[in-house]
């Protein structure tokens, strides 16, 4: 039992002062108008990727786009006429940036192995 204690009084300690190391959130009240922006164009362009794997007929089986495959899907050619202006200005083409000045980098947990 003491042995017990000891280390729920360790864990409490621990958590208490975990907080007081935390880094301070990239986008609080100090964010500018530019990072807000570039932020939304950011979280739609990984929205936009992530739909169109959820939505093509491997994602149920687990299989999922290449890169290179993503300009190819049946969304993509729709993106450009999209009423907004942050799906317009994505990128799926090979090569490019997926918003100007900006890169996707997908990582798989499945094992799989390439670049």
């Amino acid at each position: 039992m003491p042995k017990q204690l000891a280390a729920f009084v360790v864990l409490c300690v621990g958590l208490g002062t975990g907080t007081g190391y935390a880094q301070d959130c990239l986008h609080g009240t100090t964010e500018s108008a530019e990072q807000l922006q570039r932020r939304r164009e950011a979280l739609a362009a990984m929205r936009t990727v992530n739909n169109i794997e959820a939505n093509q007929p491997g994602s149920a089986k687990g299989v999922y786009l290449r890169h290179e495959e993503l300009a190819g899907s049946p969304y993509a050619s729709k993106m450009q006429q999209s009423t907004n202006e942050a799906v317009r200005r994505i990128s799926l083409n090979p090569g490019t940036d997926i918003l100007p000045n900006w890169s996707s980098h997908s990582t798989s947990l499945s094992g799989a192995t390439g670049s």
